[in-house]
């Protein structure tokens, strides 16, 4: 995925548009998902979720080449997000899904499309996000310690939270000279 993530952002354009909206697509599903116990309602406020951000995420990669107006794609946003809530009844923290998919997209596709610093910066927040990442997880195992959420994610450790935190930092203050 690494490898895919660096060849997209190397290419941009509207390629880098649609891997990270799939992304994002992915997040807001699963959520959708998960927080509908109902089989045929999460299946349908699923659905919902994918239909909106795929949308969303074509509105905003093109928004690059046409004027599409913000409002446009706030608003197939918030009708898919309200749809979605609306079919997954009565789980309506379901329409969350929208807004949370669409965070995984929208701020990576605006940073990549800076003419000048699009592709430095987009790079400089994947290192800052794998090092946190990988950090974590390696300083949790050699370090372990208490749980930070044992109900949600019962292998995160205080010590790999404040690892990770480190090591954002460290990859934060990566700069080009």
């Amino acid at each position: 995925m690494i490898a895919a993530a660096l060849l997209a952002a190397w290419i941009g354009g509207i390629l880098f548009a649609v891997f990270w909206t799939v992304a994002g697509i992915a997040v807001g599903v699963e959520w959708a998902w998960l927080s509908s116990p109902d089989p045929k309602a999460r299946r349908r406020a699923a659905q919902t979720v994918a239909l909106t951000l795929g949308v969303a995420g074509a509105l905003v990669g093109l928004a690059g080449y046409f004027a599409i107006s913000f409002w446009v794609i706030a608003a197939a946003l918030a009708i898919g997000a309200a749809a979605a809530a609306l079919l997954a009844r009565p789980v309506y923290v379901t329409a969350a899904a929208v807004p949370y998919g669409a965070a995984v997209f929208i701020g990576v596709i605006l940073l990549r499309r800076d003419p000048h610093d699009g592709l430095l910066a987009t790079l400089w927040l994947f290192a800052v996000v794998w090092a946190t990442d990988i950090a974590a997880y390696f300083t949790g195992r050699a370090i372990g310690g208490p749980k930070l959420a044992p109900r949600i994610s019962p292998k995160k450790t205080w010590s790999g939270a404040l690892g990770g935190a480190a090591a954002a930092a460290c990859a934060g203050c990566l700069r080009r000279r």
